[in-house]
């Protein structure tokens, strides 16, 4: 009976280093999966936000026998800052090229890091947007109560 209790025990210690094994495998390939995934955006040049689109500055084509509304919003997840384009919509020639003017606020009494992310909704609408250059797209911090105007061309 001792001898069994004793090769259970150690049967549970292998599989017990197994699974920690396992774990800190599992860990590891999470961990690494996120530079992953952001070498594979960057060859592939998919979900590339944050970089302006080289051929929007080039664009002569626009197209004037029509016009496209375009409505802006602005949300701050888990930031304190008020976030909100100066004008609500636009309305412009498709390949014209257009700017708008966010206004962003620290509601705190001390300095904030944040930075905006571009969306799209619905998402396919991406597919017609150009990125010309926005500072906001990377890190910003502003001091307490401190305002910023972010212009981003589009």
């Amino acid at each position: 009976m001792m001898e069994r209790n004793d090769e259970l025990a150690r049967a549970n210690r292998r599989m017990m280093e197994k699974l920690l094994i396992a774990a800190v495998l599992m860990f590891g390939f999470a961990f690494a999966l996120v530079p992953f995934y952001e070498k594979i955006c960057e060859v592939t040049g998919i979900r590339n936000l944050f970089q302006p689109d080289a051929l929007a500055a080039q664009n002569t084509q626009v197209d004037t026998t029509r016009t496209v509304s375009v409505e802006f919003d602005a949300n701050t997840q888990r930031l304190p800052w008020t976030f909100k384009p100066l004008e609500a919509s636009v309305v412009v020639h498709p390949g014209e090229v257009t700017q708008v003017v966010y206004e962003l606020r620290n509601t705190l009494d001390r300095p904030v890091t944040g930075q905006a992310v571009p969306s799209y909704g619905p998402q396919q609408a991406a597919l017609y947007f150009r990125k010309i250059e926005c500072f906001c797209f990377q890190q910003q911090t502003l001091g307490p109560a401190k305002c910023a105007e972010c212009r981003w061309f589009s």
